[in-house]
């Protein structure tokens, strides 16, 4: 069984974890992946996030791995503050095997780390969020929150105080050449216990955000020997060798009721794309169907939870969803396997996008709209503009409106985040030099968004005047043709942006400013949301943005 990581690190390593849970099914393992409370696709807890109760929940989850296999060994494997969750549930759970991967070990360096992280992004944020509050009792990093007691509780945890072992047989995955962790290895084998050390050379690498996170073949290479050759020396393998006995008594993909609300998770495209269903309950009919698409590699409950946070808000207001994983990302079927998600296609994703629209419409969903950030905004434009299902458009932070084919995520990275006034204002300040001065910041991508905004508008304005030689429609033309033709057909786009986002730069390029010839079309509008990180990690920003989905849904889905 895998207890996974805390908040962020959970959605950047949530491939590596996919990874590893496919290679030990594929050897006969019986493998449980599983969210906690208020984390995922599990039920809201209705008040902020409580790490420190996640051992009593790990022993739940192993519980309920014996009741539906019939299964009597279990091994727990923990990564990141998972492991130091293993570590501690291990004896009540009665395991005798725990493999530590890159474990927490120690609370307060942990916590520092998870501080230091969350006020290097408010102040990499501070353009865009002009404030932020984090109420006294909660602590926030990077759009999850959690109740501060909890984290104070974990500051205090050290796996290395210990007297007795968590389990026999051990393995420690280590995520650097020493340190604590090397430290907590050498205390179990003096304790007693069998202790088996791997590297983990890729490490740096795989935690990163997901769409950058390469997947750490070699470490789980040599993770997955080590559960094999484990399971063959051990008496009563690992191996669920009378799983198939007990199959009608083993866990279905059947719905899970949330407070008047049923979500179920679905495959679509005959198995190859993954989706969790999100619907009203107590209804005979089907309901209007929001397809909320990834950003970027993240998968299906969003940055900061939000996309999950976001269904269940239109559940209660009666409007379903779909929180989709194209092929490549989160939960569908190829995604365990993609080295490098930065490679995959927008085309590709927009496709798989545009299936999860004609598997609603299949389904009897009466209209259908498409929901993005970023990346995700740009998936929903594109598929709308070739699927005639979509009746409305929801796009946050859209980065372009119109990408070459073969249009790539380490494409998109090449275009920044700011836009050229966000960048103006940056060199108006004393402390943003100082900082170029002493080397600690680049002028680099500075230059390459001013350069780029520059040449776009020369060129636009040059197609403009003279139209192209080989009748060609220049970029310009492309992105209004586009929302022309869309709103041509009563598709209802509403763009929201963050304040001084690059996406802003696209808008004016092509609609003026403030997006004034956008907002003159019939159905379509364009608006900046004050506080708004690109992310949408602000919480304050993500209750005005979900409270705006709602509000533009009721009414696009409103019969006419």
């Amino acid at each position: 069984m895998l207890c996974g990581p805390l908040g962020h690190e959970a959605l950047w390593l949530h491939q590596t974890i996919r990874s590893l849970a496919d290679r030990l099914a594929d050897h006969g393992f019986a493998v449980l992946r599983f969210d906690y409370a208020g984390t995922g696709d599990s039920v809201d807890t209705g008040k902020l996030v409580e790490p420190d109760k996640w051992v009593d929940e790990a022993i739940e989850a192993v519980d309920f791995l014996r009741r539906t296999t019939g299964i009597e060994r279990v091994a727990l494997i923990g990564v990141r503050f998972g492991a130091m969750v293993a570590a501690q549930a291990a004896r009540a759970a009665r395991v005798d095997t725990v493999a530590l991967i890159a474990p927490v070990v120690v609370g307060r360096q942990f916590v520092r780390e998870m501080d230091v992280l969350q006020r290097t992004w408010l102040d990499k944020t501070a353009r865009h969020v002009a404030s932020y509050t984090e109420p006294a009792d909660a602590f926030d990093v990077l759009g999850h929150r959690f109740s501060r007691a909890a984290i104070e509780a974990i500051g205090k945890y050290d796996l290395r105080r210990v007297t007795s072992i968590p389990a026999s047989s051990l393995l420690i995955v280590h995520a650097g050449s020493q340190g604590p962790s090397y430290e907590l290895a050498n205390l179990y084998s003096t304790l007693g216990a069998k202790v088996d050390s791997l590297p983990f050379p890729e490490y740096p690498e795989a935690m990163q955000p997901s769409w950058l996170a390469v997947l750490p073949r070699a470490a789980l290479s040599s993770i997955e020997t080590w559960f094999v050759r484990e399971g063959a020396r051990s008496p009563a393998p690992f191996p669920p060798a009378a799983f198939d006995a007990v199959a009608p008594s083993a866990p279905s993909r059947r719905a899970v009721g949330l407070h008047g609300i049923v979500e179920t998770p679905v495959e679509l495209a005959d198995g190859r794309l993954f989706a969790m269903l999100c619907e009203p309950g107590g209804r005979s009919e089907r309901s209007p169907l929001v397809v909320i698409a990834n950003t970027a590699a993240t998968h299906h409950v969003g940055d900061g939870r939000f996309n999950v946070e976001l269904a269940r808000s239109l559940a209660q207001a009666g409007i379903a969803s779909l929180r989709l994983d194209a092929d490549g990302i989160g939960d569908s079927r190829g995604a365990g396997t993609v080295a490098n998600p930065s490679l995959l296609s927008y085309d590709q994703l927009a496709a798989d996008t545009s299936l999860a629209v004609d598997w609603a419409v299949d389904r009897g969903h009466p209209r259908v709209a498409v929901f993005g950030i970023c990346s995700g905004a740009y998936l929903g434009l594109h598929a709308a503009t070739k699927n005639p299902a979509v009746a409305a458009l929801l796009l946050v932070n859209l980065q372009g409106f119109d990408f070459p084919v073969g249009f790539r995520m380490c494409d998109a990275a090449k275009i920044g985040a700011g836009s050229t006034r966000a960048h103006f204002r940056a060199m108006l300040r004393a402390q943003k030099w100082s900082q170029v001065l002493r080397g600690e910041v680049s002028l680099r991508p500075v230059l390459r968004t001013l350069s780029r905004y520059a040449i776009d508008t020369v060129a636009n304005a040059a197609a403009s005047l003279t139209g192209d030689a080989n009748g060609a429609v220049n970029k310009g033309s492309r992105a209004r043709r586009r929302m022309m033709d869309l709103d041509a057909r009563g598709v209802r786009v509403r763009l929201l942006f963050s304040p001084l986002d690059h996406g802003l730069d696209e808008l004016r390029l092509h609609f003026g400013r403030g997006g004034r010839r956008l907002n003159k079309l019939a159905h379509a509008s364009a608006m900046v949301i004050p506080n708004m990180d690109h992310e949408v990690l602000n919480p304050a920003a993500r209750q005005r943005v979900a409270a705006l989905c709602e509000a533009f849904f009721t009414q696009a889905f409103a019969p006419k």
